[in-house]
Order: C-alpha cells, then sequence, then structure tokens
C-alpha cells in the first residue's frame, strides 16, 4: 500500500455570381461547425466516436498529435488473437474478465453500478460485458473494427477504433478506467498516460495491470521501471494500492502457463534481490485527484 505521493476596371458579371455561390456555401459550412465551446464540441462528437467500431474522432477538446500505429505491431496483436480464436474454436469466451476487475483489485461488483466505465486495449473477447449494471461500457482499442471479424460486433458493449494516446473523448469522461496487460503494447507511453489522466473525472479510479518486460518484443515494445506509477502520481494520481509480482517461468504457482495476467493473483512478490533478468507484473489501484 503506497501514501499518495504528494499551444481598376469593372467586376465581370461571372466573377459576381462566382462569387456569391462562394460565400453562401462558406457561411453555411462555418454555420454548421460545431461550437469551440468544449461541452458542445463533446455534444457533438461524443455520439459518433459510441458507434459500434468505427474510426475515431479528433480529439477534443485539445489539439492533438497524430499517432501513427505501427502495422508490423499491429499484426503481430492480429495474429496472437487470431490464433486465439482458432484455439477456442471462434467462440472466445469472457467469463474471466469479471474475477479480474473485481477479486484481483479487491473491489466487489456493485462498485461499478451506474457507472461510466472505459477499458483501453481491451482486445475483442467483449471485456465488460459482465458490467451490466454500469450505465456506459466502453473500449477503445486501435484495432476495434478488425475485431468485428472475430466476433467482436455481436458483444453487449461498443468498441471505439482509437489508440489510448488520442482518445475521442471529452475531459472527465468516465468514473473507472482499466488498463489491462495494455500500456506495454502502446505506440506512445507519455501521452497514454496523460490521456487516461484526461478522460478520467476527478474521484475516478484507474485499474492498472503491466508486464514490466526485461527487454521489448514486437507486440509489446514498452519496457518500465518498478517506479511506473511516480509517473501517474506526477500526472495527479493517488496510489491507494500497489503490487509487483513474479510471472514465468520463476513463478510455479499459477495453473496456466505462461501465467500472464494471472501473475498479479498467483505469483509471489517480485524477488528485487535476484539480478537475473526476467519479466514480472506490476498491479495498481489508483484515484485521480
Amino acid at each position: 500500500m503506497k501514501a499518495r505521493r504528494s499551444g481598376s476596371g469593372g467586376t465581370s458579371p461571372t466573377l459576381l455570381v462566382v462569387g456569391a455561390v462562394v460565400v453562401f456555401v462558406f457561411g453555411f459550412t462555418l454555420g454548421r461547425i460545431p461550437s469551440q465551446d468544449p461541452d458542445n464540441m463533446a455534444a457533438d462528437l461524443a455520439p459518433k466516436a459510441m458507434e459500434k467500431n468505427q474510426p475515431a474522432q479528433p480529439c477534443v477538446p485539445q489539439p492533438c498529435v497524430t499517432i501513427e500505429e505501427d502495422p508490423v505491431k499491429q499484426r503481430c496483436e492480429m495474429d496472437y488473437w487470431e490464433a486465439v480464436s482458432k484455439r477456442e474454436h471462434g467462440t472466445m469466451g469472457n467469463t474471466h474478465y469479471k474475477k479480474i476487475y473485481t477479486d484481483f483489485f479487491g473491489i466487489d461488483a456493485t462498485f461499478y453500478d451506474g457507472k461510466k466505465f472505459l477499458d483501453v486495449g481491451c482486445g475483442p473477447r467483449g471485456s465488460l460485458e459482465w458490467a451490466k449494471t454500469s450505465v456506459e461500457r466502453v473500449c477503445v482499442d486501435p484495432l476495434a473494427r478488425k475485431y468485428g471479424l472475430l466476433g467482436a460486433d455481436a458483444h453487449d458493449m461498443v468498441y471505439v477504433q482509437a489508440g489510448v494516446e488520442e482518445m475521442p473523448f471529452p475531459d472527465n469522461s468516465f468514473d473507472v478506467i482499466a488498463s489491462i496487460n495494455n500500456l506495454d503494447h502502446v505506440t506512445n507511453a507519455d501521452m497514454a498516460m496523460d490521456e487516461l489522466a484526461r478522460v478520467l473525472r476527478p474521484g475516478g479510479t484507474l485499474l492498472l495491470i503491466v508486464e514490466v518486460h526485461a527487454r521489448p518484443t514486437m507486440c509489446e515494445p514498452r519496457t518500465f521501471a518498478w517506479t511506473l506509477t511516480d509517473q501517474l502520481v506526477a500526472r495527479g494520481f493517488v496510489v491507494e494500492k500497489e503490487w509487483h509480482t513474479e510471472t514465468s517461468p520463476k513463478c510455479t504457482n499459477c495453473t496456466r502457463r505462461p501465467c500472464g495476467t494471472h501473475s498479479v493473483v498467483s505469483c509471489d512478490t517480485f524477488d528485487v534481490s535476484d539480478p537475473t533478468p526476467r519479466n514480472g507484473f506490476i498491479g495498481a489501484r489508483l484515484t485521480k485527484a
């Protein structure tokens, strides 16, 4: 448990007619541009962004820097999920997610009642279908449209195609954000953490599980120090609970191999006295101040 770490001649009739048309069209178009008031912009853009499996709208309310997703990394991610789908005969299950979002963090399921719930980098399984009492269940993922080919269109939740670095939501949009085994997959971790802080409302909860890699991989290009949550504290978060665990191959307690996300509840505390290069996991529950 950690405490708070605390930008000269006449004009021809033809030209006059053309000019009048240009002025009319420009005036009509200008009248349709959303107000620059952030609340009005949110009202105009949010419904579009919430359509299932649609591309993200421009970042609101502030200008954004476009992130180019690495197509090789995206292919790596899709290869993984296509293999999972094939292994599970095209019907990828999602019943295990409720335990991740409750037991893993010491939270009762009723905590999510009436809340706006966002999962970043959720994958195609339908990670939030279990949270029936949440008023909004949204996944943002740069592969959201492709997930429709794996059955995501049938899920009782909303998928929005966007990276966590550039989410098409107004400030303070969500009560709970989950980043489960996602932050090590992003293109720009600093931008991702800025966006998590922006779209979570004050007093909202961030649930974080992230793998700490000894070295980057094609699908997981980001590596972090065990002090990762310090960067979130610097962005206005308070750490309510944090723990670090071993994972495969040193962990022998988990029933599945490799242990993956389950390491945060199945494996022992990471042994920092052992200098052997290996992966581990950070689990944390944070509140936005």
